[in-house]
């Protein structure tokens, strides 16, 4: 696994990591700012900390999906809150959400979290993508850039990786997969592992993005690694002291050729599960978020 400071100096980025309090007391360590001259959504005196629309849900296969905390009215859960509770399913299941206003790239200051139901000895990291809103038409249509976290550069990462899942049209058989890689597999079937039946692609679907390869320990008590940094629903160092959040900085977008590029601000957030990892009777890795935050407006609890 990289270093953080390795990868910070590979793609020459900067980053200026800071303290600041933790969970409920995670401040601003500066006030907002006004950006209506340079982008389409300022942050006002009414915005708010947390997401204000759910703009797409579109999960992989997985044990909760079409149920549970895997249909779109949970995915609407983590509107508001930081308390809601929505799962992605297996590699390549995504959803895509904003803020009431443009999230501003602070300098040397981390600038959004995301909130997760990772615990100790057990994350299921997901990978995050960014978008400002360039031709303002508040559609997600315009480039996505992703964080570039610790397990970016490892020998082992796929970048431009495909995986196509095919609907069973059953509830009792496996979701099969291929990749573009070689590599195929399933999706465990039981009466709780679904292709998800509210996406438009009901023979299948394709979804593609980078795949990590975290650590994971099946020897009697099965368990999964967290990765350094750069995550969603990863018990790293900062986890539990952030309000059990991944903390995230606009400056860690990469291209797609893993070039640093360079944002002012950002207004659409996209997390997809970043690893294709079977769990035994666990079912499918699948990454869980419960809602995320522009840390410029977290305050101090009174």
């Amino acid at each position: 696994m990289n270093n953080k400071h390795f990868l910070a100096a590979f793609l020459g980025l900067s980053f200026a990591f800071t303290s600041c309090e933790k969970s409920e007391n995670i401040e601003s360590m500066d006030e907002p700012i006004d950006v209506y001259n340079e982008y389409a959504r300022p942050i006002t005196s009414e915005s708010n900390q947390y997401i204000s629309n759910v703009l797409s849900y579109r999960p992989g296969p997985g044990q909760y999906i079409n149920k549970n905390i895997g249909n779109i009215e949970s995915s609407k859960t983590i509107i508001g809150n930081k308390t809601g509770l929505v799962s992605l399913g297996a590699w390549g299941g995504s959803i895509v959400f904003t803020f009431d206003h443009t999230i501003v790239n602070r300098s040397n200051n981390h600038d959004f979290i995301i909130y997760g139901n990772a615990f100790s000895g057990f994350s299921e990291p997901g990978i995050v993508q960014v978008s400002f809103d360039e031709n303002g038409n508040g559609l997600a249509d315009d480039s996505w850039y992703e964080i570039a976290g610790s397990a970016h550069q490892a020998t082992e990462t796929l970048h431009q990786y495909e995986v196509t899942y095919t609907n069973p049209k059953s509830d009792t058989e496996e979701v099969i997969w291929k990749d573009n890689v070689g590599n195929n597999g399933s999706i465990t079937a039981s009466t709780l592992n679904k292709y998800p039946l509210f996406i438009e692609e009901q023979n299948e679907v394709t979804y593609s993005g980078t795949r990590i390869f975290p650590t994971v320990n099946s020897s009697g008590f099965i368990s999964t690694e967290p990765l350094d940094w750069g995550y969603v629903d990863n018990y790293n160092t900062d986890y539990k002291e952030n309000g059990n959040g991944n903390i995230f900085d606009i400056d860690w977008a990469v291209d797609k050729t893993m070039n640093p590029v360079t944002l002012k601000g950002i207004d659409f957030i996209k997390v997809y599960t970043g690893a294709q990892v079977n769990l035994g009777f666990l079912g499918e890795l699948s990454t869980e978020l419960k809602g995320a935050a522009d840390l410029s407006l977290i305050k101090l609890v009174e």
